[in-house]
């Protein structure tokens, strides 16, 4: 159950808002290219399990006048690793992401983002059972859409705050796979699909100036399913287990935009609280876009 969980955290952790994947858009903005690179820490499961991740992110989109505002749509594609380990249970997973997105970004401050990626994720592992090492290893699909909505408002000529919501569906796989110890084989594992449906509301508050900005950010979020089911089967026994993942956490954290020439740099560092299921414990990200 804890790579299963694993697999979840690295799901939601290659999950990102418009802020994390773009900086700051802006209407009147032009086409351009962006990279960045991001990672984390969180904790889950009973023991607790730690679990690292990065991932370097790209993409490329065309920026085009709409009703007054400026409507970005572009490809993005991910690579990410990472890790999860217990006393019990030393796991790996790599996984690749492609999607497709749309950015409107209005002339009075609104904003409307949408992407869809699909993906695969790897995993293998290592749990040790009465004192013997297992090994196995699997590989799931997935895919992921999410929409988000925000209102930059501005408080004096440089402050400025922005309330947003944002909607994340996404499905993970069913797998099966044999752990074995060497030669022999241990016991079959079978792992259902998990759907995954996460609401978030929540606002920035910022300074910004001709040479970027600065803001903290703080939100609310609520995980509505997140369902995990999984049966071990070794010869006529059989071990049927579920967990809820559902979960209500606060995330805050702090960013910054700069501009530099053609350039806009930017990054973001934030944390959760309140987590019963998974624990960010941090999450970092830097990126870099270019106009053209």
């Amino acid at each position: 159950m804890d790579m299963a969980l694993a697999q979840l955290s690295a799901w939601r952790g290659e999950n990102n808002d418009l802020h994390r994947r773009m900086g700051a858009l802006r209407a009147g903005g032009e086409s351009g290219a962006w990279v960045r690179g991001y990672g984390g820490r969180n904790e889950f499961g009973t023991y607790p399990t730690e679990g690292r991740y990065s991932g370097v992110q790209v993409g490329i989109d065309r920026a085009v006048p709409l009703g007054g505002g400026t409507l970005f749509t572009g490809f993005a594609a991910s690579m990410m690793n990472g890790s999860a380990r217990n006393s019990d249970l030393d796991g790996s997973y790599r996984a690749h992401f492609f999607g497709v997105y749309g950015s409107y970004m209005g002339k009075r401050g609104d904003y409307l983002d949408a992407i869809v990626k699909y993906g695969r994720m790897t995993n293998d592992a290592t749990a040790v059972f009465d004192g013997t090492a297992y090994t196995g290893g699997y590989g799931v699909n997935g895919w992921n859409i999410s929409v988000e909505y925000g209102h930059r408002i501005a408080i004096t000529p440089h402050f400025y705050w922005t309330p947003q919501a944002e909607l994340n569906y996404g499905h993970i796989g069913a797998a099966d796979y044999t752990m074995r110890a060497g030669d022999l084989s241990g016991a079959r594992i079978s792992n259902g699909a998990v759907t995954t449906l996460i609401g978030r509301i929540g606002t920035q508050v910022g300074y910004e100036d001709e040479r970027g900005s600065v803001y903290l950010k703080l939100g609310y979020l609520h995980e509505f399913k997140a369902d995990l089911h999984m049966r071990a089967q070794y010869g006529s026994t059989s071990i049927d287990r579920s967990y809820s993942a559902q979960d209500s956490y606060f995330e805050y954290g702090l960013g910054f935009t700069r501009r530099v020439g053609r350039a806009d740099l930017y990054g973001e560092f934030s944390r959760t609280a309140g987590a019963d299921v998974i624990s960010e414990k941090w999450k970092a990200n830097l990126g870099v876009r270019i106009g053209f």
